[in-house]
């Protein structure tokens, strides 16, 4: 089922998946246009999108997940009213030891559908990918605060740890210049 899900994606994940490597030299905003495109071009795999991103490094950076986080939430904006119940709700198993918050995502059936279930599970799922980077609490807090709020105050920035916020509006793909008009 997952096999199947990771290839419903569409074909930029492809292209994100690699910028993510940590020989790629991408930078973090070069990453995060991706995210936002492979999320926009297939919203109800945005968790395995999510997903195989965060799987390329260990290394990541509290303010580069929360940046990719937020890009695929401004490629699917129906996630956002199910994001911050699941980040509690996933905050609270793992301070309680629940291993299901320990573990990986879940494989939530894909429907195809944006039903609420779909969404509450893709939410879910985002939320324990989270968890598996080893964020810290503190951070993972700043993120339920962040998501909560679409644009913290620099003060909820810092204190939270979050140092590099994703922009508020979806990156806009890199165009190739021009060419300029030929003579006949």
């Amino acid at each position: 089922m997952a096999c199947g899900s990771a290839l419903a994606v569409g074909p930029s994940l492809d292209k994100v998946v690699a910028d993510a490597l940590p020989n790629s030299g991408a930078s973090i905003s070069k990453i995060t246009q991706g995210a936002y495109i492979a999320a926009a071009e297939s919203p109800g795999e945005a968790d395995v999108v999510f997903e195989r991103i965060l799987k390329q490094r260990t290394n990541w950076k509290s303010s580069e997940v929360y940046a990719i986080l937020r890009a695929i939430l401004l490629a699917v904006p129906a996630l956002d009213p199910y994001m911050p119940p699941a980040l509690e709700k996933v905050a609270k198993e793992y301070t309680q030891g629940n291993a299901t918050a320990r573990g990986t995502a879940s494989n939530t059936p894909t429907t195809g559908t944006n039903n609420e279930a779909h969404l509450r599970g893709m939410a879910e799922n985002i939320a324990r990918l989270i968890v598996v980077q080893n964020i810290e609490g503190s951070v993972y807090n700043a993120i339920v605060r962040n998501v909560q709020h679409s644009m913290p105050s620099p003060a909820e920035q810092l204190a939270g740890g979050i140092t590099e916020i994703a922009p508020s509006t979806p990156p806009t793909p890199e165009t190739p210049p021009t060419p300029p008009p030929t003579s006949n």
